[in-house]
């Protein structure tokens, strides 16, 4: 698990990655805290199921659809990447 730009939390579902806990997502969703799933996007096969996992943790962690970005329009996800990028430089 880990704190990406912006205040979104990433959950990557490589089993050989795995660092999100159950209990530091459900203290990640009690305070607000999006997430982004990913796969881990190594090559050779295997990301659906790995998808499936960092679903499965978030599920367990109770969060919904409306927290978890990459479930978001992409519309909208342009519009969050591009307010990170515009606080970034003003940083």
């Amino acid at each position: 698990m880990r704190l990406a730009v912006g205040g979104a939390l990433a959950v990557v579902g490589d089993p050989s990655r795995l660092t999100a806990i159950e209990p530091e997502l459900q203290a990640a969703r009690a305070a607000g805290v999006p997430v982004v799933l990913g796969s881990g996007g190594e090559p050779g096969g295997g990301q659906v199921s790995r998808l499936e996992l960092a679903v499965s943790q978030a599920r367990r962690a109770w969060f919904a659809a409306e927290a978890v970005i990459n479930s978001r329009p992409l519309a909208e996800v342009r519009e969050l990447l591009a307010a990170g990028r515009a606080s970034r430089r003003r940083a």
